[in-house]
């Protein structure tokens, strides 16, 4: 098989290697689709994410989707042909995060493209069957590619705890952004603005439920949600950027006793007004991936709840995947989600 590997900063390299053997518990998967996460493209320019460094080569990627193409003797519930979504992270499942169901948190976890565990950029992965979700007729692979995201932005607005009739700030219009957006409508948000600096990605929001689409370097915020919600801020205010200065901004488009959630992973420090943050009684959470998040996520798509169009920008063939990578690191505009297709 054909499997592709990150060997230095900026340079994949396709080789062909044996399909993978498979272990107790295992589901061998023919990869069909792979969304590029802005992870993998901190590890492609930089190769490293945080504490995170690339020190042998890697295989990128971890929001995938394929067809079962063998299993172990010992796995019961699935079959040959199958179309499943692998959830990418495998926890310890004994540790005290995961007894309480909070498994995103566990210590231990073995996360798909994060150094020392390979990815889903290959023609065949090999994954326990603990983390693979069979999907419904009604949902296609190439959606299913999108599950993790969906996934991701299903739990800041869970965490957010967003209610029917309550208004939503969401900073960022990339990927995270849109699926926080979807999950905050489908939460039945009644008033919901998407903050950018894109055009582009801001025109595409406005056609996902969002009532006010802002580009913050020539609107202003503040005005904008003073207009949105009456004076008061908003209830909720989601941050899917990781940039410093737009973390710092949700406490000035807040509303008294909200709640801000961080989902976006930046690694600059910042500074925020712990006075204003009393006096507004905020409280402020973080969002790390997500837990239990798959099979409500794949039930919202096959009831037809999700919006998709326009998430997936562009597409490229897995032989083409070092331009894909080009040029989803790129400064071009117009982009989404790139997909890689097998």
């Amino acid at each position: 098989m054909k499997a592709s590997y990150l060997t230095k900063p900026s340079t994949i390299e396709i080789i062909d290697q044996p399909q993978p053997e498979l272990n107790a518990g295992e589901l061998l998967i023919e990869i069909k689709h792979v969304g590029l996460c802005g992870s993998d493209l901190h590890y492609y320019r930089h190769g490293r994410l945080g504490d995170n460094v690339v020190t042998e080569p890697l295989i990128l990627g971890h929001e995938a989707s394929g067809i079962v193409a063998g299993k172990a003797g010992d796995v019961d519930g699935f079959d040959i042909g199958d179309r499943v979504v692998i959830e990418p992270g495998l926890p310890c499942f004994s540790c005290s995060h995961c007894r309480k169901g909070s498994y995103n948190l566990c210590n231990d976890v073995a996360f798909m493209s994060v150094p020392g565990y390979n990815g889903a950029l290959r023609e065949y992965v090999n994954f326990s069957s603990l983390g693979v979700f069979k999907l419904p007729d009604g949902v296609s692979l190439r959606d299913a590619a999108l599950i993790e995201p969906l996934a991701v932005g299903y739990n800041a607005a869970e965490t957010a705890g967003i209610t029917a009739g309550s208004s939503v700030c969401i900073m960022g219009a990339g990927p995270i952004g849109l699926t926080a957006a979807e999950a905050a409508r489908i939460m039945g948000a009644a008033k919901i603005m998407i903050t950018d600096t894109d055009d582009h990605r801001l025109s595409i929001a406005s056609k996902h439920g969002v009532d006010t689409a802002l580009n913050i370097l020539r609107d202003d915020a503040e005005k904008a949600a003073g207009d949105l919600t009456l004076g008061r801020g908003f209830d909720f205010v989601i941050d899917a950027t990781g940039v410093p200065s737009a973390m710092e901004g949700c406490i000035s488009l807040a509303a008294k006793n909200s709640v801000i959630v961080f989902v976006g992973l930046g690694e600059e420090s910042m500074r925020l007004s712990g006075y204003r943050m009393v006096k507004k009684q905020l409280t402020i959470k973080g969002v790390n991936r997500y837990a239990n998040h798959f099979q409500p996520v794949i039930e919202l798509l096959a009831a037809g709840r999700y919006d998709l169009n326009d998430f997936i920008s562009h597409e490229y063939a897995f032989e083409d995947i070092v331009d894909a990578f080009n040029f989803a690191t790129s400064n071009s505009e117009n982009k989404m989600k790139v997909m890689i297709n097998f």
